[in-house]
């Protein structure tokens, strides 16, 4: 068979309603309906693998590159605000300690 004939087999395939169909037990047009589906899926599958597998190695692997390099301009920035925040709050731990010891030496003096 070529490629026309197939293409019009599969199409007589997925047309038929097989529902309407009176010679078919009810398990028979359960069974074929249930092929169709499968059937359709199967096609939907092929196409896509059609598709990716036209698409040049090249392509794929530069989209990939791409990709890579933006999670890591993600990650490089993600990771200075973390150290920005943390480099904000350290100094007013730092003034806490500071005003702390202040107020120990004080008190040693007050007596």
């Amino acid at each position: 068979m070529d490629q026309q004939q197939q293409r019009l087999h599969l199409n007589a395939l997925l047309s038929k309603d097989y529902s309407s169909d009176k010679t078919l037990s009810a398990s028979e047009q359960e069974l074929l309906i249930e092929y169709q589906t499968l059937l359709r899926n199967l096609t939907l599958l092929n196409e896509e693998i059609s598709q990716l597998t036209a698409t040049p190695t090249n392509k794929i692997l530069g989209s990939l590159r791409a990709l890579e390099s933006k999670t890591s301009l993600v990650f490089t920035l993600l990771r200075s605000s973390l150290y920005s925040l943390f480099f904000q709050n350290e100094p007013s731990y730092e003034q806490d300690e500071i005003h702390q010891q202040e107020d120990i030496y004080q008190n040693e003096y007050d007596y």
